[in-house]
């Protein structure tokens, strides 16, 4: 079996050059270079996140500006899936930690999506909301997904500099757990 390391990037130009910087990027261990992939993800695709399957390295997730997208040879070949929300762009993806066919997306805006069947099919969880704690010019994003493997329901939400929310209940309710984290940032630095 091959180990390979998958990098997402967002566009950016430096000078003239016409050559697509974002996207997915791949690199087997041993090789001597990246290389960009393509097979169906758009020309201009921004990739935010990135979820290998745990027990098949070939299927591997993509959280870009126009949804989520899905290979399952490798990276070769990418089909986009099913969102039931146009112009979300999924910023944080979780496999959860028992039942590899569970996933969750991280969006901007602020929200999370659940598939209980490998991302064939995705819905809104419920009461997810950025608490306020900083007001910003552009949308609270979803940048960080994670769940206690010892109690999969139990989920978090790290939420660009907005602090960090919990859910025990698989997603469907979330709570703000930001207020030790607001203490320390709000500490005079010496």
């Amino acid at each position: 079996m091959t180990t390979r390391v998958y990098a997402g990037a967002a566009h950016f130009s430096a000078g003239a050059s016409t050559a697509p910087s974002g996207g997915i990027y791949r690199r087997a261990i041993g090789d001597e270079r990246w290389v960009r992939l393509g097979g169906g993800l758009p020309d201009d695709v921004e990739v935010r996140a990135i979820a290998v399957h745990p027990r098949d390295p070939g299927v591997i997730y993509a959280g870009t500006q126009r949804g989520p997208y899905r290979s399952t040879d490798g990276g070769d070949h990418w089909t986009a899936l099913a969102f039931p929300d146009a112009g979300m762009t999924v910023w944080s993806l979780l496999v959860h930690p028992k039942d590899p066919n569970v996933l969750y997306a991280g969006t901007a805006p602020a929200a999370v999506y659940k598939s209980e069947n490998g991302g064939e099919s995705w819905r809104r969880l419920g009461a997810l909301r950025a608490p306020g704690h900083v007001k910003m010019s552009f949308d609270t994003r979803v940048t960080r997904l994670g769940a206690d493997p010892a109690h999969p329901n139990e989920l978090y939400a790290g939420l660009e500099v907005d602090g960090v929310l919990r859910s025990l209940d698989g997603g469907e309710s979330w709570e703000d757990v930001s207020g030790d984290l607001i203490k320390v940032a709000d500490r005079p630095h010496l």
